[in-house]
């Protein structure tokens, strides 16, 4: 039986994994399709007597097995004509091609019309192909039997039990004989760990080669060996062949640039991990050829899916041409990738299910599954498929490459297109990211430095960290697993973009003005309008987004500014209907949505509009927008001296009141950040000057303090505040160790 792997390949050529046995220097052809193939049945004069017998047949079901151009079975239902007592032969055509590789059909009869009542005769037939014909199957319900053959099973695997075997008992003139249940007796020459019941159920425990035979009416077929293996260990090494396109020398892109091919062979080692290797190209053969590799390895039988990657370069270099990805079905001897033709049109086009996805997916790779009309997986070059999102709650969560980051929660519906040929719209639903388990990765502290001027994450969880201390100041860089990488001595950095842009303050002529810069260049001040003091707007530091939008202000107490990024000009955010001029800088997120105050902003350019305050509210302040438009903020309540947390569903709906941390705890609490799952962060401040930590909300779990969700990994440290939580769930923040302050990141536990 063959490891049949169920590919969706993007990659190039035709591929195949053979596994020991298995091999050969070339591809076999697909399979011929045959049209108009008929078979007949020679129903009996009727029975009217009990219904039982093959002579109270009144209607069949035959299959014929893996007989469709996919290699699923093809089903003909038919029914003996009504009110006819003698016996006839009937002819009947497929309505459907039939695959030239397809031999074995089984028939069922019942005792009623349309395939219901009992069964009263079974029958299974091989058939022979000859050219672009079938040779005639003729099925007749009574008749004198003169052989029985047993049909091969294939390999079966030990611990095996209750297989069904088949026979094909014949008449003198080779017509495939119907006959009642049962009227098979089974045996076997030598057991050894295996048996077969009398009705022909077989079972076996250990391998081996086993010999039955099947015996009709007096009539014994010649003993059939029916081979068993081992479902454990592994395959001995392999075999790949790969179909080599003409050599392209055109610019390195598409199929015809290939020279390498890398395949992972995922938890294929049996002593655990992958089996991956790396294939070349002949490159003194320009033209279209087929070569064998071998796998020196064993391969376990767990093995489940595979991927590969074609390269422009030699030895697995150069730039990516092509890819692929598959499943495996890892039971049999032999292991085999299906056929990928490489110049095929494009018959059917589906979008593969990434199965289970959550709130922190980064640039998950889409994938679509490319079939011609023998339903063989076409090969794709990177970049053929153009993918649109056609709704769901990030409308930028995906890119024309396919490249998914779902920052919000829900059902998205997504559409691809290939050759003028579209699959979908294809449902994925994202599950939020909602845990009550964190783990503390510090940053290193830079040069003695303790203390910590500001620090915040850009999407990819790559943070910025500004440092002083009475002799330096210092930027740095740095993501959990790698260490500070010094970008320069300005006095203060703000936050960073995706692509590693940052936003600076820096002393200039007296005044404090607001830049960019990033590792390894210059700083340069915005355009002209956007110089700011970091206390502009209320204290409400200017930011530099993911996206490299930055929101600022000209000066304090003056508008603020909207630059699409560092080299445009500004934009002045609308501020009519603001009673106060001088508003914090706004609060936006991906879609440039923003808030301040009890305001609300759908874009840079658009009037701002009122947020309803919360129920018994003396004072309110809007403070973030997520990625999908929940705006969170904090409020003073008549009735109580304490601080609470609310929350907007959106721009126009009543505000709910997340409620409060202990009085005895804060007397202070800000809201810093809330992601796509709804998870909110902030900072709070007690009574005592010392009092200081941070706090989290989920919608599920409710508010807590930060240091009741951190795991054993933050006992030495004490956390003093919160800034920042991402859509993959991380969480930025302030600790202090040894009486230094350092930068923090808290992840979620798997």
């Amino acid at each position: 039986m063959l490891f049949r792997l169920h590919t969706t390949l993007f990659g190039l050529l035709i591929l195949v994994i053979l596994g020991c046995g298995g091999g050969g220097s070339s591809i076999s052809n697909p399979p011929t399709l045959i049209e108009g193939v008929s078979y007949t049945v020679a129903w009996p004069e009727r029975s009217r007597g009990p219904l039982f017998g093959p002579s109270s047949a009144l209607s069949a079901r035959f299959v014929f097995v893996g007989a469709s151009n996919n290699g699923t079975d093809i089903v003909s239902n038919v029914n003996r004509v009504a009110g006819s007592g003698d016996a006839y032969v009937g002819s009947y055509t497929l309505n459907q091609a039939i695959r030239s590789t397809a031999t074995l059909i089984q028939a069922t009869f019942y005792s009623a019309a349309n395939q219901s009542g009992e069964v009263v005769a079974t029958a299974t037939a091989s058939y022979s192909v000859n050219g672009k014909t079938v040779d005639p199957v003729n099925f007749v319900l009574t008749g004198k039997v003169a052989s029985v053959a047993v049909i091969d099973p294939g390999l079966l695997t030990t611990g095996i039990s209750g297989a069904q075997l088949q026979f094909v008992a014949k008449d003198a003139a080779m017509n495939n004989l119907g006959l009642s249940p049962g009227s098979a007796f089974w045996s076997m020459q030598t057991a050894n760990g295996a048996s077969i019941s009398e009705s022909g159920e077989f079972s076996a425990s250990n391998p081996g080669t086993y010999q039955v035979r099947a015996t009709v009416d007096g009539v014994q077929s010649p003993f059939a060996p029916i081979s068993v293996g081992d479902t454990g260990g592994s395959l001995n090494g392999g075999t790949v062949l790969i179909s080599w396109p003409a050599r392209s020398r055109s610019p390195i892109v598409g199929l015809a640039a290939a020279l390498s091919a890398r395949i992972i062979l995922v938890n294929a080692n049996p002593a655990g991990g992958d089996v991956q290797f790396t294939v070349d190209r002949d490159i003194s053969i320009t033209d279209a050829h087929t070569a064998t590799y071998s796998i020196s390895q064993s391969i376990s039988r767990a093995t489940a899916s595979f991927t590969a990657n074609f390269y422009s370069g030699a030895a697995g270099a150069g730039q990516v041409v092509g890819y692929a990805s598959g499943t495996v079905d890892a039971t049999g001897s032999n292991l085999e990738l299906l056929n990928v033709q490489t110049l095929s049109a494009i018959n059917s086009l589906s979008i593969v299910d990434p199965g289970t996805l959550t709130t922190g997916t980064a640039n998950h790779q889409l994938m679509v599954s490319a079939k011609n009309d023998s339903n063989e997986s076409v090969a794709l070059s990177s970049g053929s498929i153009f993918w649109t999102l056609v709704s769901g709650p990030a409308g930028n969560a995906l890119t024309q490459d396919g490249l998914f980051t779902p920052y919000a929660a829900g059902d998205y519906r997504i559409r691809a297109e290939v050759d003028g040929l579209v699959a979908g719209p294809f449902l994925i639903t994202v599950a939020p990211i909602e845990t009550d388990d964190y783990n503390l990765t510090a940053a290193p502290n830079y040069n003695g430095n303790t203390q910590i001027r500001a620090a915040s994450m850009n999407g990819d969880g790559l943070m910025v960290i500004s440092q002083t201390d009475s002799n330096i100041s210092a930027v740095t860089t740095w993501t959990v697993g790698s260490g500070l990488t010094f970008i320069d001595n300005s006095m203060s950095a703000l936050s960073i973009s995706n692509d590693g842009v940052i936003l600076e303050v820096r002393i200039i002529s007296g005044s404090l003005r607001v830049g960019t810069t990033q590792e390894g260049g210059s700083f340069t001040l915005l355009p002209s309008g956007g110089t700011g003091e970091t206390t502009a707007m209320g204290g409400s530091s200017p930011m530099i987004y993911p996206d490299g939008s930055i929101i600022t202000a000209a000066a304090t107490h003056s508008p603020a500014l909207f630059f699409a990024d560092r080299s445009s000009q500004p934009i002045q955010i609308p501020q009519s209907n603001v009673t106060n001029p001088y508003f914090m800088v706004p609060r936006m997120n991906a879609s440039h949505q923003m808030v301040a105050i009890d305001k609300y902003w759908s874009s840079p350019t658009s009037t701002p509009q009122n947020l309803t305050a919360p129920a018994g509210s003396t004072d309110f302040r809007a403070l973030a927008i997520s990625d999908n438009g929940i705006i969170v903020g904090t409020f003073a309540k008549e009735t109580s001296e304490q601080t609470h947390v609310c929350r907007w569903a959106s721009a126009n709906a009543a505000p709910e009141d997340l409620g409060a941390l202990p009085a005895s705890l804060v007397t202070q609490i800000t809201a810093a950040s809330v992601n796509s799952s709804g998870t909110i962060v902030g900072t709070y401040h007690g009574p005592n000057p010392d009092q200081e930590g941070g706090w989290i909300y989920t919608p599920s779990l409710g508010l807590r303090t930060i240091d009741t969700v951190v795991d054993a990994s933050a006992d030495a440290y004490q956390i003093v505040g919160i800034n920042q939580v991402l859509n993959n769930g991380w969480i930025g923040g302030f600790a202090v160790r040894g009486g230094y302050k350092l930068a923090v990141i808290l992840r979620p536990n798997p």
